[in-house]
Formats: structure tokens, sequence, C-alpha cells
């Protein structure tokens, strides 16, 4: 492997060399430390590694994934990344989907630094918060009207086994976005450290916020009001 870049705390690496300048790449791996590492008030430990591969091909034999699975293009193992370049995707990502994926997996190592004991219970929250990070949803992509029978319930309902009958991964991620949209970021990191305590961390910190929720819905995620007051009078 050649060192791309060494840095407190930081080692990029690719696989093989190659005539790509990684430049650009390096800065945008080092800004999005950064960031999230400041935002979430998160101090390294460890030298996190960032291995590059040069195709998906050499990625997916490298790490024993199979050849059928073209959208498999990154692995993380405790304080490693192993993704493919942005240079050469491969059929189903771009140059941009593959830093957008990058985020996501640095978010994903990041909270488990914040809390390593964090319980699979609470995976949908890990899930999502990493999502949202890595911009990879859009509001567009969700229909808010699969959320109607919950006013009321949103949040006890998604930190429920309940939560599989709907679509957990859209309910999760409305809820981080409800957060960032509110300036409530804090909460989140209060959530990833006691995420057994989701519900009392909220309704102790936001006022009313299952009408804030259904509000949010009807206003950013189009939600349709008339069927909203049809079902709940």
């Amino acid at each position: 492997m050649k060192v791309l870049n060494e840095s407190n705390k930081l080692i990029i690496y690719s696989i093989q060399e190659d005539n790509n300048c990684y430049e650009d790449i390096i800065k945008f791996i080092k800004n999005q430390l950064k960031r999230l590492i400041n935002q979430y008030n998160i101090k390294l430990t460890e030298t996190l590694e960032i291995i590059i591969y040069p195709d998906i091909i050499l990625f997916q034999r490298t790490n024993n994934i199979s050849l059928e699975k073209p959208w498999f293009v990154s692995k993380i193992e405790e304080n490693i990344i192993k993704i493919v370049s942005p240079f050469n995707p491969g059929t189903i990502h771009s140059y941009e989907s593959i830093l957008k994926i990058f985020i996501h997996e640095l978010m994903n190592i990041l909270i488990l630094k914040l809390n390593p004991k964090i319980p699979n219970t609470h995976m949908w929250f890990v899930e999502s918060l990493c999502v949202y990070e890595a911009n990879l949803k859009e509001r567009s992509q969700i229909n808010a009207n699969q959320f109607l029978h919950l006013k009321g319930k949103f949040l006890s309902i998604l930190n429920s086994k309940k939560a599989v009958y709907y679509n957990h991964l859209d309910m999760a991620f409305v809820f981080v976005d409800f957060l960032y949209s509110n300036h409530k970021q804090d909460l989140l990191i209060e959530i990833i450290n006691n995420p057994s305590k989701i519900i009392d961390i909220i309704n102790n910190k936001i006022d009313n916020f299952e009408n804030k929720m259904f509000n949010f819905l009807v206003v950013n995620y189009q939600l349709e009001q008339e069927l909203g007051d049809h079902y709940y009078g």
C-alpha cells in the first residue's frame, strides 16, 4: 500500500499506485473528519485509517465480497474504512455517491467512539444519523402519509418493536431531520450516549414534541393536512 497522506490520528492509503491525483479527496476526507468530530465533540484516541481501492473488483475480491453486488463499495473494521476510489466507482455509483458513502462510514465509526456499547435495538438511530450526515436520502423520497396514524405516538412507536411494521428508517430519518431543523443537534449526542432514554430526553427538552413533529411533516414532507384532520379530528 502507498501512503497518500499522514497526519494526526489519520492515515490515508491507496491499495495500489495509480496516476490519479488524490489531493481533492484527501482535503475532502480531512474536512469531513474535522467537521464531524467538532460537531459531535469527539476526541480521537486511535488512528483512523482510510484504505482506497482502485476499482470495485479488487475491493470485493480482497474483502471476500460477492462480485454480484456492484453496490457494495465500502466496509468498516473498527478504525479502518475500506472504500472504492471515486475515480472508478463501478456501474452503480458515481464520484459523488462514493464520497457520500465515505461520510456514512466515517459517521458510523465516530458514533461508536462516543458510545461503543450502543445496543442493536437502536441501530436504526445510528443508521439514520449516518444517512442524514452523508446526505444519502432526500425528503422527497419519503412518503409522509405513511405516518398519518402515528400522530401523538410517533416517538413511542419509533422507539418500539412496532416500528418494524412501518418504514423504520424513514421514520428515523424524519426524526433526525426534525432535530437538525429545530437546532437541537445537541440532543443527538445525548441520545447516542443514552439511547434507552430517548423518550425522556426528547420530552424533557422539547415541549409538545408530537404536535411539532406532525406540523413538521405537513410543512416539510407534504403530509396531507386534510387527511390528518380527518384522522385526528
